[in-house]
């Protein structure tokens, strides 16, 4: 009966440990480097963020520069998402950017 107990409560800890690693490093992380990737992609090679904030659900990233001369300017890049979404599906909820000030 103990071993039972000690044997839930250590698959309980290593499940939680999980959710935990996957929901507020895992997650935040793999989604800011692919968005940066993708925008490397679409031929902004040069691209620089000044900041980049990580919370579950949400990632910002703060004054972006597309190119060196600093022509093309975002102030901000709000990414929103859901967790299972972004797991499973490695999709994003919502995309919002704000002007350069």
């Amino acid at each position: 009966m103990g071993k039972y107990i000690l044997t839930v409560f250590v698959l309980i800890g290593g499940l939680a440990s999980a959710y935990a690693y996957l929901h507020y490093s895992y997650l935040p992380e793999k989604i800011a480097k692919r968005t940066l990737e993708a925008i490397q992609e679409y031929g902004f090679d040069n691209i620089s963020v000044s900041s980049v904030q990580k919370t579950p659900g949400r990632i910002l990233f703060l004054n972006l520069t597309l190119d060196e001369e600093e022509f093309s300017h975002i102030g901000a890049l709000e990414l929103r998402y859901d967790f299972a979404d972004a797991l499973i599906h490695q999709r994003i909820k919502r995309a919002t950017l704000s002007e350069a000030e």
